[in-house]
């Protein structure tokens, strides 16, 4: 698949992954959407503590 491609170019890794992909010729523009695994836990990008639970999302371009 492409987005497995894409996934291991970007470094992106589980509970992250590309969930849909979109390429507009008119543009030369591709869309990524990630998404992650239900359950995925996250390292906090300030303090570096492991496994945190997500609380809040936001869709972001």
């Amino acid at each position: 698949m492409e987005s497995e491609l894409f996934e291991v170019a970007l470094g992106i890794k589980l509970p992250l992954y590309i969930d849909v992909m979109v390429f507009d010729a008119a543009t030369g523009e591709l869309y990524t959407h990630m998404d992650f695994e239900k359950g995925g836990k996250f390292s906090c990008t300030k303090c570096g503590k492991e496994e945190l639970p997500v609380y809040d999302t936001e869709e972001k371009t």
